[in-house]
């Protein structure tokens, strides 16, 4: 049998990797919101999302495991849109209004 501080120990280094990738992912997130925002594209492409969701599960056979990749997947996308909206809302309230029309 396993000893539990050593099963802990390897899924402390999963998560140490994960928070890493995690970061990194938001930080593409952010160029992406700035990409859509200037080509005027919407944050959510269903689509894409499930053409991804699909690409990572359509091998997993265990339905379990398959239904929890899904959740896992659909959750970082959920948080990825929710960072794009509010890139894109903090630089639309950033870029000062042109007052050129004065009525004298």
């Amino acid at each position: 049998m396993e000893d539990l501080d050593h099963l802990r120990k390897q899924i402390d280094e999963i998560d140490e990797a994960l928070v890493k990738l995690f970061l990194k992912r938001m930080e593409i997130v952010c160029r992406v919101a700035d990409y859509k925002m200037k080509n005027g594209m919407e944050v959510l492409v269903r689509s894409r999302e499930e053409q991804i969701i699909n690409r990572y599960t359509k091998n997993i056979e265990e339905e379990a495991v398959k239904s929890q990749l899904r959740e896992f997947l659909q959750e970082l996308m959920r948080i990825s849109r929710k960072v794009q909206t509010e890139k894109i809302n903090e630089k639309l309230h950033s870029i000062p209004h042109n007052h050129t029309s004065e009525v004298k």
